[in-house]
């Protein structure tokens, strides 16, 4: 269900378990032609709270409409997800966002995160 005031979403994996995925849409509503851009704090990573070292990050895939769309460098370079010309439907474009956890063999217990910023630019 939409709800135009809705804008984050928290996405709780609980355990983490490699091919584990959680799914949501992001919707855009604009009178003009978009840009959707997303960014990764950790460019592509569960970074653990309170750990350093690769025994604490956990790489995730980051799926656009089904396609795999890389976060590396993201933090300082938005990587663009999606764009389109001229008006969108009044329900908005509907664009499907899907994180699938990698593996998580021999990683350090803890709390992982990341966080994701998602901007939309005009381009109209």
């Amino acid at each position: 269900v939409y709800d135009a005031s809705k804008t984050s979403k928290t996405l709780d994996f609980g355990e983490l378990e490699e091919d584990e995925q959680l799914a949501f849409d992001t919707r855009i509503v604009s009178n003009a032609g978009y840009i959707l851009k997303v960014s990764s704090t950790n460019n592509g990573y569960l970074k653990r709270t309170d750990g350093t070292g690769t025994n604490s990050l956990i790489s995730y895939d980051f799926f656009v409409n089904n396609s795999l769309k890389s976060l590396n460098s993201s933090a300082s370079n938005p990587v663009t997800i999606a764009s389109a010309t001229g008006r969108t439907p009044s329900g908005g474009a509907q664009v499907p966002i899907r994180v699938q956890i990698n593996s998580v063999t021999n990683k350090d217990p803890g709390i992982y995160q990341d966080y994701l910023t998602l901007s939309v630019i005009s381009n109209d």
